[in-house]
């Protein structure tokens, strides 16, 4: 429809992060295909923070630049806005303005625009907030002049309460302390009555109250990151105001999965299997031209076993293994008990025991019987 207006939100691309060529491919099939079957209703691209994930060079320089590059060019062909909010400054590195210092030049007609600090726009007819990721002092005072208006959306990145881990980071909204703030909900409800947020920054795009949304990391580079991978594409009518907020599945994303020993190998574990059975079985599970990784979690095997499941995998970029004993822990475990049920031998006068005490107790622990002083004593003269 004419008066719905299209955004597509990209977040935490991480370029840089690992397999940056493979990761552009993900990008550029999936990327403008979206734009292109969007049609007449995406009218803007957003990109909210985290394009890299260090100082780029070499191979994930030219791939970032490849990448930015043609997605500049589609927006410039389609008429796409075009909008770049900065990310978290250990990652981003201050690069984007460097990146896109001449993208106003080669493309004169590119909507387009980098956001380093808050700041305001209407953008088709869409009243929206940009808050890119700062570290300041006094996030409230800083905040109070956009507060008081409303918005259609509100892009940014950051960290809203919600988010995983965030009360632990709620220190940072010390009005003394130079930091990057946490976001309360309930101060913000107000500013978007009848929209919505998009951010960028926590990587399993945790979505609250159908109004706050994270776009999630665009791909999966480490284990423990099981949830889909993607980006979002939202519709908002500007006559009634209501939209519709979609996740895109990145169906190309590498996969990170962790599987036991057992599940693997077999129930009946090694046995007399030979090395060539081992790494075929491996092999079975990733293949190795492939970007995914599978780890496997490898406990109270015999230290030749261990041998040689390591034999196998050596030669396995895709395959880690994780060797651990339960029995060598409830060992540990054990001696720590032991150790500490008999901490008063090492320290009496932390359990006001005299020397004697000791003697009697530790004699009655080990023989489990009681043995008097007087009778050490004539057994050792």
């Amino acid at each position: 429809m004419e008066n719905n207006i299209g955004i597509l939100w990209l977040g935490d691309i991480h370029m840089g992060i690992a397999h940056t060529p493979h990761l552009y491919e993900e990008l550029m099939a999936i990327v403008p295909k979206t734009i292109e079957e969007k049609g007449q209703n995406i009218k803007a691209v957003i990109i909210v923070g985290d394009y890299f994930e260090k100082e780029l060079v070499g191979s994930h320089k030219y791939y970032a630049t490849k990448f930015f590059a043609e997605l500049a060019r589609i927006c410039n062909e389609k008429g796409l806005a075009l909008r770049m909010v900065k990310g978290t400054p250990s990652h981003d590195h201050n690069q984007l303005n460097g990146f896109f210092a001449n993208t106003n030049t080669l493309l004169p007609d590119l909507n387009f625009k980098i956001i380093n600090t808050v700041e305001t726009e209407n953008l088709f007819g869409l009243d929206i907030l940009y808050i890119p990721e700062e570290q300041l002092k006094d996030q409230d005072e800083y905040y109070a002049p956009f507060k008081v208006n409303k918005y259609d959306v509100i892009a940014g990145h950051g960290t809203w309460d919600f988010a995983p881990k965030a009360a632990f980071q709620l220190g940072n909204n010390d009005p003394d302390k130079l930091a990057s703030p946490v976001f309360l909900t309930k101060e913000w409800d107000h500013v978007i009555p009848k929209g919505f947020t998009v951010f960028g920054h926590i990587h399993s795009g945790n979505w609250y109250k159908n109004k706050y949304f994270y776009t999630s990391s665009f791909s999966r580079w480490k284990f423990g990151e099981e949830e889909r991978k993607g980006f979002l594409y939202s519709e908002t009518n500007l006559e009634t105001k209501e939209y519709t907020v979609e996740f895109i599945e990145n169906t190309l994303a590498p996969t990170y999965i962790t599987e036991s020993f057992e599940n693997v190998i077999g129930p009946g574990g090694l046995k007399d299997q030979s090395l060539f059975d081992i790494r075929r079985k491996l092999k079975e599970m990733v293949d190795p031209k492939s970007v995914n990784k599978i780890t496997i979690n490898v406990t109270d095997l015999t230290p030749n076993e261990i041998t040689l499941l390591q034999k196998a995998a050596k030669t396995l970029d895709n395959v880690n293994l994780k060797i651990e004993s339960k029995k060598l822990e409830e060992v540990l475990l054990e001696e720590q008990a032991e150790n500490e049920a008999q901490d008063y031998v090492i320290h009496p006068e932390k359990h006001g025991m005299s020397h004697e005490d000791v003697i009697i107790k530790y004699a009655l622990e080990v023989n489990g019987k009681e043995i008097l002083m007087s009778d050490l004593t004539n057994a050792l003269e």
